[in-house]
């Protein structure tokens, strides 16, 4: 029987959907794949998933926090783990878990999967740029820069070289979820702990984007580093439709005054490749003179940039043949990586 890889989502939908396309990615491979998830998304895991071949999910219970301490359901969720494991292994009808892809928000479970000698991989639901920076300005000590003084990143362009500026940041506000906030910058990136003891990484990115990120850090952490993305709805790679609704791909969620046909009725009133989308993240955001600061000095220069505007209809169509072929190159040697290994 083939062997099982199981995937552990963070919360929030911006770590689930990713996980789930892995999860599908894998099972094309022939593994058994496992989903554990926050039992809050259940509602969010269409049918359509749990009725795929070689796919199951098991829920762990939700808790206040995404880490387990003295908080019961906490307790609870990791007992949940630890009893699905004790299932493989003890059940010959079970297909024996090979290795573990663990949202790195999910770094606690590591633990349960040490316990069983189920090897680990930490999992990037975002692109390896951004990792890239949060270790090198922590490496460079950025939080020490004076004034007037520019610090290059070794191993990264020059481009992305530090300044005084950049470590500006308005108040956080009140810690989310039992946490002290996003760090500043400089700081040992939050990640850090959580992927210690895994054998890789795995980004949500392609070499196609991010190529010189990923490399960097596999050479900084001293692991395989795969980029196995963009983990897109496989709706938006078959699709032949010039416009994907998000309402074909998950359930509606309103979190805004603004309904999708506002959206693309704006879009529609820009005239064509004159509207640059800039997403921050859900922890920190800029404040009223750093958007304008950076939609004069950032936004305007990229959009008047050629070599960049042939770089995106370089990538746009790359992307409309389908999944990235260097991805799916990535997973490959993933596959050869567990099968060695």
């Amino acid at each position: 029987m083939e062997g099982q890889i199981c995937v552990v989502t963070g919360y929030g939908q911006g770590h689930l959907h990713p996980c789930m396309e892995l999860c599908k990615h894998i099972s094309s491979m022939h593994y058994h794949t496992t989903l554990l998830f926050p039992s809050i998304f259940a509602s969010a895991i269409p049918s359509s998933f749990t009725q795929r071949p070689r796919t199951q999910t098991v829920q762990l219970t939700s808790s206040g926090r995404p880490m387990p301490g003295s908080d019961p359901l906490c307790q609870q969720s990791a007992q949940e783990l630890e009893t699905h494991l004790l299932n493989c292994f003890e059940n010959p009808d079970l297909p024996t878990p090979l290795c573990a892809i663990v949202d790195f928000q999910m770094g606690w479970t590591k633990a349960l999967f040490f316990k069983f000698n189920i090897p680990v991989i930490s999992l990037f639901t975002f692109g390896a740029c951004a990792a890239a920076m949060e270790w090198g300005a922590w490496k460079l000590q950025a939080a020490n820069i004076k004034s007037g003084e520019i610090r290059v990143i070794p191993g990264l362009p020059e481009e992305m070289a530090l300044t005084y500026s950049d470590l500006k940041r308005k108040s956080p506000g009140p810690p989310r979820g039992g946490k002290g906030g996003p760090p500043k910058p400089g700081d040992r990136p939050p990640w850090v702990p959580e992927i210690e003891g895994s054998i890789a990484i795995m980004f949500n990115t392609c070499d196609d984007l991010d190529c010189p990120f990923i490399k960097y850090m596999a050479d900084q952490i001293g692991l395989p580093a795969w980029g196995v993305g963009p983990l897109l709805p496989e709706q938006y790679w078959n699709s032949s439709e010039p416009l994907l609704r998000d309402g074909e791909i998950r359930k509606q969620k309103r979190q805004s005054s603004l309904t999708e046909e506002d959206v693309i009725q704006w879009l529609d009133s820009k005239p064509r490749r004159s509207v640059l989308y800039v997403a921050f993240g859900s922890e920190v955001g800029p404040t009223t003179e750093e958007y304008s600061q950076l939609a004069v000095k950032g936004i305007e220069r990229l959009m008047g940039n050629e070599e960049m505007q042939k770089r995106a209809e370089m990538l746009s169509g790359k992307f409309k043949h389908g999944f990235p072929a260097s991805s799916v190159c990535a997973l490959e040697a993933f596959n050869d990586f567990i099968s060695k290994n």
